[in-house]
C-alpha cells in the first residue's frame, strides 16, 4: 500500500501545482485586463472633454457629446466588470 499511497500524494501535489500555476495566471490576466480597461476609460475622458469643448464652440452637434460621455460611462461599467473578475481570481488564488 506504500508505493500506491505514494505515487496518490504525487498526484494530488502535482494537481495543486496545476492548479496554483492555473490560478496565478488567471489572476495575472485579469490585472492586465483591469489595466487595459483603465487605459480605455481615460482615452474615452479625453474625447469626451474634447467634444464637449466643440460641441459648446458651435463646431459639433450637442448629440456628439452625449454620445461621447455615454461611452465613458460604458467603459466605467466594463472597468468595473474588469476589476470583479480580478478580485475573483484573487480570491481564487488566495
Amino acid at each position: 500500500g506504500e508505493p500506491l499511497a505514494n505515487a496518490e500524494f504525487l498526484a494530488n501535489r502535482l494537481d495543486t501545482l496545476l492548479f496554483a500555476g492555473q490560478a496565478y495566471w488567471d489572476w495575472m490576466a485579469a490585472a492586465q485586463r483591469v489595466r487595459l480597461h483603465e487605459t480605455f476609460v481615460e482615452l474615452a475622458d479625453v474625447r469626451a472633454k474634447g467634444t464637449q469643448t466643440r460641441a459648446e464652440a458651435g463646431d459639433l452637434p450637442l448629440i456628439d457629446a452625449a454620445e461621447a460621455r455615454q461611452e465613458v460611462l460604458r467603459r466605467q461599467g466594463n472597468l468595473v466588470k474588469a476589476r470583479r473578475d480580478w478580485q475573483k481570481a484573487r480570491f481564487k488564488l488566495d
